[in-house]
Parts: C-alpha cells; structure tokens; sequence
C-alpha cells in the first residue's frame, strides 16, 4: 500500500514535542532538577507543538499555482522568531517549497526582511513568468532591492530591462550606471558589455581605451552564466530538482542544458520558448534573451534577433553580424532591407 509522506511542517512540530518532553526527563536522569515553573513551560510547548504536529501531519501541501496555505503561513511566522536569522529561515523554505504558491509566499517575506538573494529569485521569477508588462515592472523592483544591496547580477539585469525599455521606461543614462556597477562588482557579463558598448558606440560613445580596459577585465575575471529562477530550474531537473536545491541552486544555464555547448544557445532556447509556444507568447522577453544568445555568438540567435527589430537599423546590424558568419537567410533580409524595391 502506498502511503503519503507526512508534511515536513507536522514533523517538524512532532520532533518539537518530543524534544520538549525529552528535557526533564534526560535532566532528571543526570541528577539535576528543574524549577516547576520551567517544567510548565516545557509541558506547554510539548502540547501545543504535538497538537500543530496533529494538524499538519496529514495536511497535504498546496498543489502547484494554490496559493499558500494562512494557516501554515502563521505558524512559520511563529517559528522563524526562534531563527537567528529571520530573512534567511524564509528564504531556504522558499527554496525547499515543493509548490510555487507557497515559494512564493515565503520568498516574499524573506524579501520584505531585506534579503537581497530573495529579491533576485522573485526578480527572475517574474521576468521569466510571462505576465508582460506588469510582470517585468515587478521584476524592475526586485531587482533594483538586490542591486542596492550590492547583487552584481541583479545590477546586471536591471540595467538590461532600462537599455531595452521593457517594465521601466527605457533610460540609457541608467542602464548604462548599472552596467557600470555590476562590473566593477566582478560581474563578467556587464564587463563583456562595456567592452562592446564602447567599440561599437552602442548606447555609449565610442572609446577604444575604455572598451580595451573591459576587455582586459573580462578575460581576467571568472566565467559565470546567467541564472534562472529556481521555478525554471525545478522544471527543467524534473526529479533533480531536489538535489539542486540541497546545492544552494547556484547552478547556471549550462548546468541546466548539458547538451549546450554555452550559455548563448541556452539563452537562444530560453528566448525562442517565448515565441514558439512552450511559453507564454512575449516577443520582448524573447527579444532580451535573444540578445543575450546574440551578444554570447551565437548565430541563429542574431538572425531571429533581426527579424524581431526589423525594419531598424538595429535589425540590419545584427542581419550584417549574422551574414558575416555565413548565415544566408540573414544575408537575404539584410539585402531586402537595404533594398525595399
């Protein structure tokens, strides 16, 4: 007979009750007595932590998208004040959560305690949950919380979402200062796009002395992918997820997609979920991931980026990079463009 695993919640309780019970007693064998006010302490803690570990031991956890169960919500907020570490408590349960009501839920108080790590989780989260504008507006903010609290790749995303204009307004000026931020925090990939920025005068003026420095930054700092949420790792590992999470979830997008030579053909996959259908459909989420594939090399992702921008001067820039490398259909879009008649 199959039986369901009791929630972690109920054994957490009933290991409380036990303890408590177990005090005087192992106490009383070592010879040393306690006050009877103590005992009636303990007593108490034992019952009511048995009576919660009654309740929850049975309760199956909230299926996934079910909002987070009040109940449970309130008995974690009793127990987190024996935490040393309050936002951190919230954020591992976040992370362990098996539902994403409930991930969410704890990520949020996490977040509202200053956990710079929980507002990145929920910041990705919503850029990647296909909710448009208001989702990325709230990806903006979440961002921007880790980033002030010195997350370099936060500072990294948030500068993306203003240079592209999607969720907050578009603002160059900004965007370029978070870039800026994020890689003098060692974040390898803003390096990677100053060093751009300033060769090709992208949303910069054209400097080859600063675009050199960045460059000479980049190849001397560590390599590291850009994350997903741990939404989209769980469903991508399917069963590994719990392995992954015992990890810390500090995997990147190569660990998620084995099969991917490098992180631009995990960010094209990423982005052209968002076009065919394997995501919610949001042609500018997909054009941020495809950037990043095209900015990572990656051939196809150009081509793709093109069509999405056509017909600006951007899309015929990434049609030339693209024909450059031998991609024909890029060389055939590029000469319509330049040639409408």
């Amino acid at each position: 007979m199959h039986h369901e695993k009791p929630n972690p919640l109920g054994r957490w309780f009933v290991g409380l009750a036990v303890a408590a019970l177990c005090v005087p007693g192992m106490l009383a064998v070592a010879g040393r007595g306690l006050e009877p006010q103590v005992v009636v302490v303990l007593l108490g803690i034992a019952l009511a932590s048995a009576g919660a570990g009654a309740v929850f031991w049975n309760r199956r956890e909230a299926a996934e998208g079910e909002p987070a169960n009040r109940l449970e919500l309130a008995c974690r907020r009793v127990l987190v004040r024996f935490s040393r570490s309050r936002d951190e408590a919230w954020y591992r349960w976040g992370l362990a959560a098996t539902n994403r009501g409930s991930a969410l839920a704890f990520l949020e108080e996490a977040a509202r305690l200053g956990h710079a790590e929980a507002h990145f989780e929920l910041g990705l989260y919503f850029e990647e949950s296909g909710q448009g504008q208001a989702g990325r507006e709230l990806a903006a903010r979440h961002y921007r919380s880790a980033a002030e609290a010195g997350h370099s790749e936060a500072s990294f995303r948030l500068a993306e979402l203003l240079r592209w204009g999607i969720g907050p307004a578009r603002d160059p000026g900004a965007a370029q200062r978070w870039y800026l931020r994020s890689a003098n925090e060692g974040f390898r990939p803003a390096m990677d796009w100053l060093s751009r920025a300033y060769e090709f005068g992208e949303d910069l003026p054209e400097d080859l002395e600063k675009a050199v420095y960045w460059t000479v930054k980049a190849r001397a700092a560590q390599r590291v992918g850009l994350r997903i949420s741990h939404f989209a790792r769980a469903r991508a590992l399917g069963p590994r997820a719990t392995e992954e999470i015992s990890r810390g979830w500090e995997d990147t997008m190569e660990t998620l997609v084995p099969a991917d030579t490098d992180r631009g053909q995990a960010c094209f996959r990423m982005g052209m979920s968002f076009l065919s259908g394997a995501a919610p459909r949001d042609p500018e989420a997909a054009k941020v991931w495809l950037q990043r594939a095209a900015e990572a090399g990656h051939v196809e992702a150009m081509a793709e980026l093109g069509e999405l921008l056509a017909p600006s001067g951007d899309a015929q820039a990434w049609f030339q990079r693209a024909g450059a490398a031998g991609h024909q259909g890029a060389q055939i879009r590029l000469g319509q463009l330049e040639s409408p008649n």
